[in-house]
């Protein structure tokens, strides 16, 4: 898991609630709380992009997701397993990257997508200590420059 600087995720979390295609959304489940948000990687600061070594790109997206323990209000590492499909059932994996920021832990994905692309999200969130996967599916559309 790497650091990072506060001001460049808070950056990027000021950039991701700044934009209304990018809303936050979460799900909350008995003991957890799941936060999630999808955006283009083009619409990061060059700073941020760099610093979580995530290429810039019209034609890449990124998802962000940030689990709690509510009775602790405190950030869970987590193992996420999943993939994510376009309306035509095409099916990708995905990757993922922890970073700690300010005792928050993120979990990053990035990937190509075209324009007007709609991605349906199929995830498995396991929290650390957790037997349970916390399933999270959600649908986002994109539009590439």
């Amino acid at each position: 898991m790497r650091s990072r600087p506060i001001s460049l995720l808070a950056l990027c979390l000021a950039l991701m609630l700044a934009l209304p295609a990018a809303a936050e959304q979460k799900q909350v489940y008995q003991d957890y709380e799941v936060h999630y948000a999808a955006m283009l990687t083009s619409d990061l600061t060059p700073e941020v992009a760099r610093a979580y070594d995530i290429p810039r790109s019209g034609k890449r997206a990124f998802v962000m997701i940030h689990t709690r323990r509510l009775d602790e209000d405190s950030s869970v590492p987590v193992s996420i397993d999943g993939e994510l499909r376009n309306l035509v059932g095409q099916v990708r994996s995905m990757q993922w990257q922890q970073v700690e920021d300010a005792g928050s832990i993120y979990s990053l994905s990035h990937f190509p997508v075209t324009h007007r692309e709609r991605i349906n999200f199929i995830l498995k969130i396991t929290p650390e200590g957790s037997q349970q996967p916390l399933p999270l599916s959600f649908q986002h559309q994109f539009y590439t420059d």
